[in-house]
């Protein structure tokens, strides 16, 4: 029996959970999901102060239940390399390699590996009762995309069982540029870049923008008083956190036929339905996953990028695609990387 922790790492929270595998093939479930807060922890450039946050409380949580760990995964956006070192990742500020496996062990005398969250969540739900008999997520012989649309945008893309990164970073769907016109954007160093336009911080952005524009109108004397997305969205906008509208925000505004989010939401459905065509068009996977909050939480949305791919793309390559919308959500995740972290532990003396 080995006993396995897995840390889920956004910019927005975190996530603890520890499972128990005899074969690695099935989880069950020891502890958690104990969830906090990452803010506080993302300073400097480096990721230590975050990695230390993380090292202590899987320590705090082990030692509370006399558990003795066999292995721990930390999963997060970025780049990482060989299941020991995230490169970079701008979501978590850390700007420079970081050897998370080292750092840990130092630390904590953990046995510690790192894997990206597109990667263990499309390895998750491959394994979901949704898409096990399908033929292409067969263990060994996995061929599908999964594209994740959350708190950024990636990819993952199997063929042949293989993970493919190219010369090291394909998948990075959300720096696919889609609006050459577009706003020069700092953090990407570009112009339009699919993140900017579906990613869930961007989006709440542009709602503000909207909300601000609309401000310098006369009001419309008829119209409803304010909703409490409309007040939600005015405190966002007064307090300059444009960045902090929620799923379930826009998707309540959208349930309320609020105008403001549609020119929006029709913006990032549209650019990513265009990703999408490149991807069917040039890959051509049997099977392309769609997950993450924004396609999961927001109604219409995931149809509306569809909608946009299935008009653009070629027909021979769309009719041999099958496209699946996850309703496994971040669990995929946890058991993704679970899998992923009994891989790299046999692998490993």
């Amino acid at each position: 029996m080995a006993t396995l922790a897995v840390v889920n790492i956004e910019s927005t929270g975190a996530s603890l959970e520890i499972l128990e595998t005899r074969t690695g093939q099935s989880f069950d479930a020891v502890l958690g999901p104990v969830r906090w807060d990452t803010a506080p922890y993302l300073t400097g450039d480096d990721g230590l102060r975050l990695l230390e946050e993380v090292g202590r409380r899987v320590q705090i949580a082990a030692d509370s239940r006399k558990i003795k760990l066999d292995a721990l995964a930390l999963v997060m956006p970025g780049t990482i390399r060989d299941g020991t070192t995230v490169g970079r990742s701008t979501r978590l500020r850390i700007l420079k390699p970081l050897n998370v496996s080292e750092v840990m062990r130092q630390l904590y005398g953990f046995r510690a590996a790192v894997f990206q969250d597109t990667h263990a969540l499309a390895i998750g739900e491959a394994s979901s009762d949704a898409l096990k008999s399908h033929p292409a997520a067969a263990p060994g012989q996995e061929c599908f995309a999964y594209i994740l649309v959350d708190e950024g945008v990636g990819m993952s893309l199997f063929i042949d069982g293989k993970l493919q990164r190219g010369a090291g970073s394909a998948g990075a769907l959300g720096r696919l540029v889609v609006e050459p016109a577009g706003e020069y954007n700092q953090t990407f160093a570009a112009r339009g870049p699919l993140e900017v336009y579906a990613a869930r911080p961007w989006m709440s952005k542009h709602i503000v923008i909207e909300y601000l524009a609309e401000q310098d109108k006369h009001p419309d004397t008829s119209a409803p008083p304010p909703s409490q997305f409309r007040r939600q969205l005015r405190a966002a906008a007064e307090s300059d956190r444009w960045q902090s509208l929620t799923v379930a925000q826009i998707a309540s505004a959208v349930a309320d036929g609020d105008h403001i989010v549609s020119h929006v939401l029709d913006d990032g459905a549209r650019y990513l339905g265009m990703a999408l065509n490149a991807v069917i068009t040039i890959v051509n996977p049997p099977l392309v996953i769609f997950g993450g909050s924004v396609v999961q939480g927001i109604p219409g949305f995931a149809d509306s990028a569809v909608s946009y791919a299935r008009r653009l793309s070629w027909g021979a390559a769309w009719n041999r695609t099958t496209i699946h919308l996850s309703d496994a959500g971040r669990e995929a995740q946890t058991r993704g990387a679970a899998a992923l972290l009994w891989q790299w532990a046999g692998s490993r003396p």
